[in-house]
């Protein structure tokens, strides 16, 4: 594989995680019900489908077990960070 398509498929992982985090905290954000929270979670259903959105096409492109792969290597990464 070459540096600019794996550079790509981390860029499309990374995004896929940064949005299964907002999903997480816009659901927290919904259960505390709290009307000051309305802006932010406005910006953030926003953000989660600008993403979606935006990859659309590149999931159609993309091989589904590098894509695997690169995945399970950002997440060990993120879990090493957070320990």
């Amino acid at each position: 594989m070459k540096v600019l398509e794996k550079a790509l498929m981390m860029s499309y992982v990374n995004s896929r995680i940064t949005i299964k985090n907002l999903e997480v905290a816009l659901h927290e954000m919904h259960v505390m019900n709290n009307p000051e929270l309305g802006k932010l979670q406005h910006r953030v259903e926003k953000l989660i489908s600008a993403n979606k959105n935006m990859f659309t096409i590149l999931e159609r492109n993309l091989n589904k077990k590098v894509v695997g792969e690169i995945e399970k290597d950002i997440e060990s990464l993120i879990d090493k960070c957070w320990d």
